[in-house]
């Protein structure tokens, strides 16, 4: 069976400061026993969530710490798989901490992607990551090759700074 991409859910954007934890991450429409379940999740503090039940960390990175005085705001990547058991419901509860930032994770974004034919017991063959944190540099693009035929590779980009609220 080929790889493809089934379909995502919808977003998860919360101030979990205002909303409270735990919250919940919809899961794709039409998800099956044995898709591959990627959850990426972006928060904007020094600690990120907790990894959910049944699920794997793959990694977490940041270009920096997150401080208040003076304003420095770096984002914060979580990313977590698993293999679907085919009785996941229609959402991952994922839990935050509330805490005032930059030590608790006030702002949260968060989706599911499903995806079909991949190998279940080895989903994810080989991954990198890179950050790049100059403000003129393009974005990185970390070398990978791939060991499987078939395999698919996918990417994720983002670009902040640490941006000056005072003016």
């Amino acid at each position: 069976m080929a790889i493809a991409f089934r379909s995502a859910g919808t977003r998860l954007k919360a101030d979990v400061s205002l909303t409270g934890s735990p919250q919940s991450v919809s899961l794709p429409a039409g998800h099956v026993s044995n898709d591959v379940l990627l959850l990426p999740v972006v928060t904007d503090d020094n600690t990120g969530p907790e990894t959910p039940s049944g699920w794997s960390k793959l990694f977490e990175i940041s270009p920096g710490t997150s401080v208040s005085s003076p304003y420095a705001g770096y984002p914060r990547l979580n990313f977590f798989y698993r293999v679907d058991n085919g009785s996941l419901g229609s959402s991952v509860s994922m839990t935050f901490n509330t805490d005032n930032w930059p030590g608790g994770d006030p702002y949260v974004l968060a989706f599911v992607a499903a995806w079909s034919g991949c190998d279940t017991t080895n989903p994810i063959g080989e991954w990198n990551t890179s950050v790049t944190t100059a403000t003129t540099d393009a974005l990185a693009h970390p070398a990978i090759t791939t060991a499987l035929v078939n395999s698919w590779l996918i990417t994720l980009r983002a670009a902040c700074g640490p941006f000056d609220r005072s003016q």
